[in-house]
């Protein structure tokens, strides 16, 4: 390993990554890629609000189970290329089912890093 380039040392990385996200340790880092490139293309939509619904995202990947999803969106957000924006209560259009539940309440809300 000492001997590798550093964008070999990449490629390692991005192995390691696609094989975790492949037993569920950790989420698949094409998924990240594409989720990001989908909420590049929504947010002029979304201006003036606290950032795209989850729920929008959600439609554009119907074959990805949801909680991949989330560990996908979570993940995303831990290495600083998007922030989740919990919703606030008591809101009308907020459908708890398509947001993402932690501990820091509903994350209903996608947006860009700061």
């Amino acid at each position: 390993m000492r001997e590798l380039f550093p964008a070999e040392l990449a490629e390692v990385m991005c192995f390691v990554d696609k094989v975790r996200a492949a037993r569920g340790a950790a989420a698949d880092p094409d998924l990240v890629s594409r989720v990001l490139g989908e909420l590049l293309r929504l947010l002029p939509s979304y201006r003036d609000t606290p950032g795209v619904p989850v729920s929008l995202v959600r439609v554009a990947f119907p074959q990805v189970p949801k909680a991949l999803l989330d560990r996908a969106l979570l993940a995303a957000e831990e290495r600083g290329l998007l922030r989740l924006v919990a919703a606030d209560f008591p809101a009308h259009f907020v459908e708890p089912s398509a947001g993402v539940p932690t501990a820091r309440g509903l994350l209903y809300f996608i947006a860009p890093a700061r």
